[in-house]
């Protein structure tokens, strides 16, 4: 698979991102961690990943990179997908794994081979990080429930 083009991200790619946002209890944090997982079979689609770094941050999510791990079952994977986060303090604890959903349907591509933009905007979601565990956070209401397993 080719890298990803014409999208707005950088070299033109066009990542989904989910922002982690990783606090502690007064420890400090060594390590966040984060896994892609088919929410229907639950296999990973990426196993887990240590961030560069225990800070807040956006994380790409991408079919084809040569910069950042690659998915290639983002570009055919339909229906519930999973992102998980655990982080682990400097005492070595590591905590409870927190998730975010989302239904996944795959858009048909132009005739040049460009995927059809969506009209909306859509903002990332927020994934917060308290003590060594997680708790998820959504920066507005869903439409619907998309319940994860």
């Amino acid at each position: 698979m080719s890298p990803e083009s014409n999208g707005d991200g950088p070299g033109g790619s066009n990542p989904l991102r989910i922002a982690v946002a990783p606090t502690d209890d007064g420890v400090g944090l060594t390590t966040v961690q984060y896994r892609v997982v088919n929410g229907v079979t639950g296999t990973p689609l990426l196993d887990w990943t240590t961030l560069a770094s225990p800070t807040a941050q956006l994380v790409p999510l991408y079919r084809a990179s040569v910069t950042a791990p690659s998915i290639p079952a983002l570009g055919t994977t339909t229906g519930l997908v999973r992102f998980e986060a655990r982080a682990v303090d400097a005492l070595g604890r590591t905590g409870p794994v927190s998730s975010r959903c989302w239904n996944q349907t795959l858009r048909r591509a132009h005739r040049d081979g460009r995927a059809r933009r969506r009209r909306r905007h859509q903002r990332p979601h927020r994934l917060r990080q308290s003590g060594a565990s997680a708790s998820s956070t959504s920066p507005t209401p869903p439409r619907r429930s998309i319940r994860c397993r």
